[in-house]
């Protein structure tokens, strides 16, 4: 098993990613079978390595809202 943090400068946009009580976080644990955990501005995933490696893809993409 794999663990990744991920951590967002920007609070408001770490809030509408993880959705709601973390709704979208907890359909993308659903999804893949991983453990999402948040707090504040960070998210851990936990699980097995390619699952981990999807879920993080987009970490060094640039996102505009």
């Amino acid at each position: 098993m794999e663990q990744v943090s991920l951590s967002f400068e920007d609070i408001g946009l770490a809030r509408s990613l993880f959705g709601q009580h973390q709704a979208n976080l907890k359909g993308l644990a659903h999804a893949l079978g991983i453990h999402v955990h948040s707090r504040g501005n960070t998210v851990a995933l936990r699980g097995k390595t390619p699952l981990i490696e999807l879920a993080t893809m987009h970490q060094n993409l640039e996102i505009h809202i």
